[in-house]
C-alpha cells in the first residue's frame, strides 16, 4: 500500500482523503497544516517513508518552497506535488530548481488529483528531469489541434470532457494525447502541462 504525506489547509485534505476512500491501496500516514506540524513530522524517524507528499505553497507561519526544501533533504526518493491557488512564473523556476515532481492548482477535480497521484506513483522521471530534456522538444512542431488540446489540458477537464469540447471522439482525444507523449518525450498530463506553460501555450497569472 502506498503512503501520503498531506501538508495544506483543511479543504485540500478532506479532497484528497475522499479521495483515498475510493483508492483502497493509498493511505494518508500524516497531515497538518502548519509549521509546528511539519517540523514534528520530520523530526521523528517514520517506520513507512511516505511515497508521494502533497504540499500547499502557501503556508502559515513557512513557506511551501521551505517545506519542501526540508521535506527533499530527509526524503530525497519522496514525490512531492506543490498546490495553489495559482503559479507565477518564478515560483514555477524555484520547483523546477528544487527537483518537484509537479504542480496541480488546489481547485483541480478528483479526477485530475486521481491522474496525478497515478502518474507520482507509476513515472520514474521527475519534473526536473522533464525540464532538462526540454531543449530536445524544441523544433517539435505541433498541430493547431494538438495545441487546442494542451491548453485543454490546463483545465479541471477529464479527457472524454476535453474531446466533447473539441467536438471529437475520445480516441481522438487519446491520439492526440500519445502523439504528444512521443514527440516531447513526456509520460504524463502534468508533464504536458508544464510544457505548455513553458511554451506560453498556457499562460500562468503573475503577480
Amino acid at each position: 500500500m502506498y503512503s501520503i504525506l498531506v501538508v495544506g489547509d483543511h479543504l485540500l485534505f478532506k479532497k484528497i482523503f475522499k479521495l483515498m476512500q475510493k483508492k483502497q491501496r493509498f493511505c494518508i500516514i500524516f497531515s497538518c497544516s502548519d509549521r509546528e506540524g511539519v517540523l514534528d513530522f520530520l523530526k521523528t524517524p517514520q517506520l513507512n517513508t511516505p511515497n508521494i507528499a502533497f504540499v500547499d505553497y502557501n503556508l502559515p507561519n513557512i513557506t511551501g518552497m521551505q517545506t519542501m526544501q526540508n521535506i527533499n533533504a530527509i526524503y530525497p526518493e519522496m514525490k512531492i506535488v506543490a498546490l495553489s491557488t495559482f503559479f507565477t512564473k518564478k515560483m514555477m523556476c524555484e520547483l523546477y530548481q528544487l527537483g518537484i515532481h509537479t504542480t496541480i492548482q488546489k481547485s483541480c477535480s478528483q479526477q485530475i488529483l486521481c491522474e496525478i497521484l497515478e502518474d507520482a506513483l507509476s513515472e520514474k522521471d521527475s519534473i526536473a528531469k522533464r525540464h532538462r530534456m526540454r531543449e530536445k522538444a524544441e523544433k517539435v512542431i505541433l498541430s493547431a489541434k494538438e495545441i487546442e488540446f494542451l491548453k485543454n489540458c490546463a483545465t479541471d477537464l477529464t479527457y472524454k470532457e476535453i474531446a466533447h469540447k473539441m467536438g471529437v471522439k475520445t480516441r481522438t482525444v487519446d491520439n492526440y494525447r500519445d502523439s504528444l507523449f512521443e514527440k516531447l518525450n513526456i509520460k504524463s498530463r502534468s508533464g504536458l502541462i508544464i510544457h505548455a506553460i513553458e511554451k506560453g501555450i498556457v499562460t500562468v497569472l503573475v503577480q
